[in-house]
């Protein structure tokens, strides 16, 4: 009996084809979940409109700072758009060069929590975000999202955009947090 060569080719093809799509597979799974690529019902445009209020006087402090969420400084965090330490002028909170990358560093942070920290309900999430009137700030996130304060909830653009415009309300004062369009060009720079 004649041995085929091409029979062997051909199996062999498969089988490598098979290794390559299986590897392929294992290594688009991300090592640490990330938000997700697609932002839903987004205007085409992935243009970010780069708004400032830094230093503006008669504005709360978090809008002053472009960073509606009132993230402090740690040195460790080297976040994009972010006025060097060097340069920042309020001391405490960080500045970043328009409101875009400070809602970028409010939804990175809240991105955080939730996969590193595992903080997968509002009650954990806002014990972190904040240290002081605590169950207020709960209640008034959980009223605004229609999140229960304890149910998990999933990592999404829908959840997360509900989220961040209450913190950005709660830290800013009620009636003056960042709009849905200023959530949306924080979470096009992700």
């Amino acid at each position: 009996m004649k041995f085929n060569y091409i029979y062997v080719y051909f199996l062999l093809s498969i089988s490598l084809l098979f290794l390559f799509l299986i590897e392929n597979k294992r290594r688009s799974k991300p090592l640490n979940p990330t938000l997700p690529p697609i932002i839903p019902n987004l205007p085409e445009s992935t243009e970010t409109a780069c708004e400032s209020y830094l230093g503006r006087f008669g504005l709360k402090r978090g809008w002053r700072n472009n960073n509606v969420g009132n993230i402090k400084i740690e040195a460790a965090n080297d976040w994009l758009g972010k006025v060097p330490e060097s340069n920042n002028t309020d001391g405490t909170f960080e500045q970043f060069i328009c409101l875009a990358y400070g809602t970028r560093a409010m939804i990175k942070t809240l991105n955080t929590y939730y996969y590193k920290h595992n903080l997968k309900n509002l009650n954990g999430l806002i014990k972190r975000w904040s240290a002081t009137d605590q169950e207020a700030y709960i209640n008034y996130v959980s009223r605004k999202t229609g999140i229960g304060r304890n149910d998990f909830f999933d990592f999404n653009y829908a959840n997360l955009s509900r989220i961040g415009i209450a913190i950005s309300e709660m830290e800013n004062g009620k009636n003056n947090g960042i709009s849905l369009q200023q959530f949306n060009d924080g979470w096009k720079l992700i």
